[in-house]
C-alpha cells in the first residue's frame, strides 16, 4: 500500500492522533501499520501498553487480526 503524505505522516507516533475519513480511505490500514510501527521501532512496549480505539467491536476485531497478520508476515517475509 502506497502512503499519501498525510498517512505518512500518521505514522510519527511521538504524537497522538485521531483519524477520521470516509468509508474504503485507508483508516484501519494506517491503523495497523502504525500500530505495528511501534511495535517494531519501540521493542520494550508490550502489545498492552498501547492504547488503540475504535468504534465498533467488528472494527477492533478487523484490526486485531490485520496486526496479527501483519505483524507476524514482518518477522516471516
Amino acid at each position: 500500500m502506497k502512503l499519501t503524505n498525510s498517512q505518512q505522516k500518521a505514522l510519527n507516533y511521538s504524537q497522538n492522533i485521531l483519524v477520521e475519513a470516509g468509508a474504503g480511505s485507508g483508516k484501519t490500514s494506517l491503523f495497523v501499520k502504525r500500530y505495528c510501527h511501534i511495535l517494531t521501532e519501540s521493542p520494550h512496549l508490550k502489545p498492552e501498553n498501547i492504547l488503540a480505539i475504535t468504534f465498533t467491536k467488528k472494527a477492533a476485531n478487523e484490526c486485531y487480526e490485520r496486526i496479527q497478520k501483519e505483524y507476524v508476515n514482518q518477522f516471516y517475509d
